[in-house]
């Protein structure tokens, strides 16, 4: 599923920020050569005639002075690079707005009749399956009993209403699937979708951090699934 969000005119773009935040500090560096200039200048004015300065001397600090504008030229081209790469990366983060992502927490966005979708796998079967939703304070709002299972993958489907069919209000649930074998019940693993609701550029990580719907943050590079 994907949305399309219009911003008001008053609020800049990602890339505008970026360019904000890491644009070159010209005056800055304008000011490191213009010092070492000036300190250059003067210590020429201010040699005793009797005794200049040696060639040697001239020589090494232009040599300093030459490594000076490599390195300033060379951190510009860093800071840049840097820049491309994260405006690139935002943007492939903007695209994912929307999209699904696998959660195995059992969390999910549900009721006011939205359709939420769970999975569980049963590699055993089961002599009976219960799946049940419970909201934020414990308490099931939902359960069904499926029976006898073959091993297989289940798929379970909440249409957002509690045991009396009553709709729920649109909140975080949590879904649950448990599995009666040989007079034993366990709770088997289950798998909701959560959506990306939104995408930020984290300096200390420098990487994006994606916040879902359901309230978590997760790191792209921990992304191992994106579905539509």
């Amino acid at each position: 599923m994907s949305q399309s969000v219009s911003l008001p005119s008053n609020i800049m773009t990602t890339e505008r920020v970026l360019e904000q935040k890491y644009a070159p500090q010209t005056t800055d560096q304008a000011l490191g050569r213009d010092a070492f200039l000036k300190l250059f200048t003067t210590q020429l004015k201010s040699q005793d005639p009797l005794s200049p300065m040696a060639n040697e001397a001239f020589v090494s600090q232009l040599a300093q002075f030459s490594s000076l504008e490599s390195m300033k030229a060379m951190q510009t081209a860093i800071e840049d690079m840097s820049l491309g790469m994260q405006k690139e990366r935002m943007i492939n983060g903007a695209g994912m707005l929307g999209r699904s992502i696998p959660s195995s927490t059992g969390s999910l966005i549900g009721g006011a009749s939205r359709v939420s979708e769970v999975r569980a796998d049963l590699p055993q079967g089961a002599d009976n399956v219960t799946f049940s939703i419970k909201n934020a304070a414990g308490e099931v709002v939902y359960e069904q009993n499926y029976g006898r299972q073959q091993p297989s993958e289940m798929s379970f489907k909440w249409d957002g209403t509690n045991k009396d069919g009553e709709p729920q209000p649109l909140a975080v649930y949590y879904a649950s699937v448990y599995v009666q074998q040989g007079g034993k019940s366990s709770a088997a693993p289950v798998t909701t979708q959560d959506l990306i609701k939104s995408v930020r550029w984290d300096e200390t990580a420098k990487d994006i951090l994606i916040e879902t719907e359901t309230g978590k943050t997760i790191n792209l590079a921990q992304l191992e699934q994106i579905e539509l």
